[in-house]
């Protein structure tokens, strides 16, 4: 009879109600929050209790538009109590941009296409015709 419970011990064990998480963000030192809440400055760990509720994981840092990504959870066992039979991704990352260079992107692309319609023109390129002219513009 004791043996039964010796084998059943290791995996209940296996089965906590807490696990860790990794957040690594796109940029460092950024703040991350979980339902609104603050967690930790990324790159971070937590412990975080099993559950079947997805969790909102947002990231914010100064001068940079913030990110958000849906922690959702997935089912690893038939366990009884469905808070364990749940576990999360190990690890969540969570991508922050820069409107600005964003903008500058999109400025330097129109100033290429401009370019392009330009030269189009001083050669007289006929782009009517039942050939297919293509233009690819590269963002660098």
């Amino acid at each position: 009879m004791k043996k039964r419970y010796l084998l059943i011990m290791p995996l209940l064990s296996a089965c906590s109600g807490t696990q860790t998480i990794f957040f690594q963000t796109s940029h460092s030192n950024a703040d991350i929050y979980m339902n609104g809440k603050f967690v930790c400055t990324a790159p971070c760990e937590t412990e975080l209790k099993r559950s079947v509720q997805t969790k909102m994981i947002t990231c914010k840092k100064d001068g940079l538009q913030g990110g958000v990504v849906q922690l959702e959870p997935y089912r690893v066992s038939q366990a009884l109590i469905d808070s364990i039979a749940y576990r999360y991704p190990d690890t969540v990352f969570c991508q922050l941009s820069n409107p600005a260079l964003e903008d500058a992107k999109k400025e330097k692309a129109f100033e290429n296409l401009k370019e392009i319609i330009q030269l189009q023109n001083t050669h007289n390129i006929n782009t009517k015709s039942d050939t297919n002219f293509n233009v690819n513009v590269n963002h660098k």
